[in-house]
C-alpha cells in the first residue's frame, strides 16, 4: 500500500493519554542487560543519551557492533502498539483491513540537554511509502523557557512548494505516528526523556 504523496506529505497522527507505565517497566528491565548502540551514526545526541536496539529484522539499523539481528522486545508490547496504531491509520486514510509487520524497534533514554538531530527513517530502503514510524513517550520532562524538548518535523508543501514546519509537545503517553520519509527530530529537553520507537511495514490484507 502506498501513501498518496500529493496529499499526505505532512501527515501526523497523535494519540494521547495511553497508559505506558507497564511498557516502560518492561523496557527498563530489558535494557539493563544489553549494551547501548554506537551513537556516531544515529540522530540521538547529548552526553548522557543512550539508545538500545530491541529488534532489527530488516537490517535498517545495523549501524555498529552493538546492533542486533534478533528481537528482544516483548511481543505483547508490539501487539499492543499495533492495536493503537491500526484503527487510527485506517480512520485517517479510509482504508480497508491492514496489518503491520515489525521492521525495527529501539528505545532512547536521554537526560537534560539531550536532543535528536533532524533525520528520517528511509535508510537502506529503495521505496518506503508503505513504512510508518511510531514514537511513544514513556517519560517526558516538563518544558522550560529555554529547553522546550518538543518533537519537530519538516516537510515540503506540495501546493506552495515551501518547506513546512511543525512541533508536538512530548508528554508521557503521547504516541506519534508518521510516514518514515518525514524529516523529524527533537529539541533539547529539560530532564529525562524516554521514548520507545518502532518502524512498521503496512500490509494490505
Amino acid at each position: 500500500m502506498s501513501i498518496n504523496n500529493d496529499v499526505n506529505d505532512d501527515w501526523l497522527i497523535l494519540i494521547n493519554n495511553k497508559d505506558v507505565k507497564t511498557i516502560r517497566k518492561s523496557i527498563n528491565k530489558i535494557i539493563k542487560d544489553i549494551i547501548p548502540s554506537n551513537l556516531k551514526r544515529l540522530s540521538t545526541r547529548g552526553k548522557l543519551s543512550k539508545q538500545f536496539h530491541l529488534s532489527d529484522s530488516a537490517s535498517l539499523y545495523r549501524l555498529g557492533d552493538n546492533s542486533r539481528d534478533d528481537s528482544i522486545i516483548d511481543e505483547k508490547i508490539v501487539e499492543e502498539v499495533k492495536k493503537w496504531v491500526i484503527p487510527e491509520y485506517k480512520k485517517r486514510f479510509e482504508v480497508g483491513e491492514i496489518e503491520l509487520d515489525l521492521i525495527s524497534a529501539w528505545t532512547v533514554v536521554g537526560k537534560k540537554n539531550s536532543w535528536h538531530s533532524i533525520h528520517n527513517h528511509n535508510k537502506g530502503t529503495v521505496q518506503s511509502d508503505n513504512h510508518i514510524g511510531v514514537v511513544i513517550y514513556l517519560e517526558a520532562p516538563k518544558p522550560t523557557f529555554h529547553l522546550r524538548g518538543n518533537f519537530f518535523y519538516m516537510y515540503e508543501d506540495n501546493i506552495t512548494n515551501y518547506i513546512g514546519y511543525g512541533e508536538v509537545a512530548g508528554k508521557e503517553g503521547q504516541v506519534i505516528i508518521m510516514p518514515s520519509r518525514l524529516w523529524h527530530g527533537a529539541q533539547p529537553c529539560a530532564g529525562k526523556r524516554h521514548t520507545l520507537n518502532f518502524e512498521f511495514d503496512i500490509i494490505e490484507l
